[in-house]
């Protein structure tokens, strides 16, 4: 149980990281990035999925 609480927090951690460096990019490049950030959730969505 333990182990699975670690792993909830360490994605959640990753999550927040990733919307926060996503509005970052779209601050930066605009609309062009939230195609490149779509690409980036369909992956991680796979990968989560892999994973389970």
């Amino acid at each position: 149980m333990k182990d699975l609480d670690w792993l909830q927090v360490l994605i959640m951690s990753v999550i927040f990281i990733a919307i926060v460096a996503a509005l970052y990019c779209i601050y930066i490049y605009g609309v062009r990035s939230i195609i490149i950030i779509a690409v980036g959730i369909i992956l991680s969505y796979l990968l989560y999925r892999f994973l389970r």
